[in-house]
């Protein structure tokens, strides 16, 4: 039987859970430490709590295994990640060879089709089976947003004129929609200390006309890899900055074209319809 200190010890380890919600996102948080994620030495402990012999023997094994759940917990608690900004590498970001002179509008926010929760940029796993942990999500600013926050400062460093609307009937003109077709992340942390974080990002864009007309589309190439990571288990970071970065340059390589230029063109003379 758990005694009301083995549950102030576990309660203190683990720290309290508060639920994200609010609509838009579905996930446990723990306020009482960095990491927002259980790892799975705790179950361990748990356990323990239950497991108890008369044997003096078997009850010192046990206490030094629990003792030692407790370290290894705090140390992974610490180190791994569960919010991560949305940015990119800018030494990384390729420029245009021409100088942009190109006007166009585009959606305040990025339609997100995947099947993830809102704001999900990745997973934690637990053992070998990869049973899937807490999630990590975008910080301080919903993944929407930031996408094209990000993309809109690029372009506007680099001679574009983008104007931003939130609804494309708000548009006289075409609007360009980013999607986000493709992104995951999960980090396997079940060779503690050694973490490997593998993930992807695939972005799609849509020229639409004010009354919500598909008139073009172009896929993005996006980007997949894996980085490792040593204790501090920051993968997740390191890995969104380098796909959000890839698809960036990829972007960029587009709307520089004369193909996305002439289409634009097409679309603006037609009014925005087809």
């Amino acid at each position: 039987m758990i005694t009301f200190i083995n549950y102030a010890r576990l309660r203190m380890i683990i720290g309290d859970y508060v639920t994200i919600d609010e609509g838009r996102r579905n996930c446990l948080q723990t306020t009482g430490c960095k990491n927002k994620s259980v790892p799975f030495f705790i179950l361990f402990y748990f356990f323990t709590l239950f497991y108890q012999n008369k044997s003096n023997h078997r009850r010192c094994i046990v206490l030094k295994f629990r003792q030692l759940c407790l370290i290894v917990s705090m140390f992974v608690l610490v180190g791994c990640q569960s919010t991560i900004p949305i940015a990119v590498h800018q030494d990384k970001l390729i420029k245009p060879a021409s100088p942009a002179n190109l006007k166009f509008t585009m959606l305040s926010k990025a339609k997100d089709v995947r099947t993830q929760a809102i704001n999900q940029i990745g997973r934690h796993t637990i053992s070998l089976l990869m049973i899937p942990g807490f999630m990590v999500i975008t910080e301080n600013e919903d993944l929407e947003v930031a996408i094209i926050k990000r993309v809109r400062e690029t372009l506007t460093s680099y001679g574009f004129a983008v104007t931003i609307v939130d609804k494309l009937e708000q548009s006289k003109d075409p609007v360009l929609v980013i999607q986000i077709d493709d992104l995951r992340n999960y980090l396997f942390s079940w060779l503690y200390p050694l973490g490997i974080t593998w993930g992807k990002m695939e972005l799609s864009l849509h020229l639409m006309s004010p009354d919500a007309k598909d008139l073009w589309k172009a896929n993005l190439e996006g980007s997949s890899g894996t980085v490792p990571s040593i204790f501090y288990m920051c993968g997740f970071d390191t890995r969104v900055k380098d796909d959000l970065t890839a698809n960036m340059n990829q972007l960029v390589e587009v709307v520089s074209s004369k193909a996305f230029a002439e289409q634009l063109k097409k679309a603006q003379v037609s009014g925005g319809t087809k």
